[in-house]
């Protein structure tokens, strides 16, 4: 794997641990955290380094998620940045809407922290 800059936008303190287990376990991932979707917004606008890959759930304190999909596709900077989105929701409709706004991926989440692991785990090591 080559190395990889991620920036996880979450507000689940448990998923956000889940993750940062995850990625402690590879010395090619740095992790960026951010849990509210106007921070994101704001890194989005700001930053002049943008991540590889981005982690996003719909379900964010003020911007939610989709917004933010749309804020990043709307950026040159950020065009080879893969976005997958993470949702407890398996709602086909909000599914259809990450699509439609380009998403690369959607992981619904799964109360099985063992599963979402391996999902996590099969996003990272086959970026």
């Amino acid at each position: 794997m080559e190395y990889l800059k991620l920036l996880l936008v979450e507000d689940s303190e448990g998923d956000i641990l889940l993750i940062k287990d995850i990625v402690s376990k590879s010395e090619k991932v740095t992790l960026c955290v951010i849990n509210d979707g106007q921070k994101a917004l704001d890194y989005i606008e700001t930053t002049t380094e943008p991540p590889n890959l981005i982690l996003l759930d719909i379900n964010l304190p003020k911007v939610n998620g989709l917004k933010l999909l749309r804020n990043i596709r709307e950026r040159k900077l950020f065009k080879n940045t893969k976005v997958v989105i993470l949702t407890t929701s398996s709602n086909e409709n909000e599914k259809s809407a990450a699509f439609e706004a380009k998403a690369n991926d959607f992981i619904t989440k799964s109360f099985d922290p063992f599963e979402f692991e391996t999902s996590i785990n099969s996003l990272l090591f086959n970026y």
